[in-house]
């Protein structure tokens, strides 16, 4: 039992830790964002870079019902644009490969 207490307070140690990190983040995306449209949008196309991320994000608009149309088209076409190049590349491999 006192494994498993131990363990617990280390997760609700690394949790606060975490959310700390990323309060701190966020008031830094948000600051920057509003000063310079270039460091936002690179932040937007890292996250969105990420497969997991973008995928998650793609289903949460798709199913919010306050999201914008517009923004669920752009989504959409950003994930074919995305589909496309690794598609691309993974035939560029296979003509390496050979």
């Amino acid at each position: 039992m006192t494994e498993i207490k131990e363990l617990q307070k280390f997760v609700d140690s690394a949790t606060k830790q975490i959310e700390m990190l990323s309060t701190v983040q966020m008031a830094i995306v948000e600051y920057l964002g509003k000063e310079s449209h270039k460091f936002r949008n690179t932040v937007i196309a890292s996250v969105l870079a990420k497969d997991e991320f973008r995928n998650d994000f793609s289903k949460y608009i798709n199913t919010n019902d306050d999201v914008p149309d517009a923004v669920k088209l752009e989504m959409m076409e950003l994930n074919e644009l995305v589909d496309k190049a690794k598609k691309m590349l993974k035939e560029d491999d296979a003509e390496l490969d050979k």
